[in-house]
């Protein structure tokens, strides 16, 4: 079991509060940027095509759960964390780079 599912079974599964759920969301994001390193030359269509092949997976995982042919919730969460890191990165990489810049022209 890696660290990622075990700060999810710290969290608490059935019941895990929103700030437990951010710290999830950090914690896959720090397991991406080790993986993919810094992610900043995406265009936004393909941030959408990844921001929507993991939501894929989370539907996927909530039919499972949802038709009774699985009863891992701790998948559907794991999924869920993805996409919340995967939104999070695009902010991250995509738009806020565009803040700063429109910032510094509005200053200056």
């Amino acid at each position: 079991m890696g660290e990622y599912e075990r700060a999810l079974m710290k969290a608490g599964v059935f019941d895990p509060p929103a700030v437990t759920f951010v710290a999830l969301v950090q914690d896959e994001r720090e397991r991406q940027k080790k993986k993919w390193g810094v992610q900043d030359a995406h265009s936004l269509d393909r941030w959408s095509n990844i921001l929507t092949e993991e939501l894929g997976e989370f539907a996927q995982q909530v039919n499972e759960l949802e038709s009774g042919r699985s009863k891992d919730i701790a998948a559907a969460i794991l999924e869920l964390v993805q996409v919340g890191a995967v939104a999070q990165s695009i902010y991250e990489n995509y738009f806020r780079p565009l803040i700063e810049v429109r910032n510094k022209r509005a200053k200056g």
